[in-house]
């Protein structure tokens, strides 16, 4: 599906701010106009707190880790039968 987004032109630097655009904006226009700098935002946050709780001493994080709980099974018989 897609949306299409009216472009609307931009202030020069040497025109005030006008708010009068802004005070007819729901909040489902919001989103849609500014989702993708939010999402952005969200995802550097997400990732920046992830490098931060990585330990510096990891030679490998996708090493085998231990399992909490020890396997009792020693051996399994694994059968896949079409049309059963």
């Amino acid at each position: 599906m897609r949306y299409s987004i009216p472009r609307t032109n931009r202030a020069s630097a040497d025109e005030p701010m006008s708010l009068a655009p802004l005070r007819h904006m729901t909040r489902r226009h919001f989103f849609q106009t500014s989702g993708l700098g939010l999402g952005a935002a969200a995802l550097h946050s997400l990732l920046a707190n992830d490098s931060r709780a990585a330990a510096p001493g990891d030679a490998n994080p996708l090493a085998a880790k231990p399992p909490m709980i020890p396997a009792r099974a020693k051996h399994v018989i694994y059968l896949h039968m079409a049309g059963s």
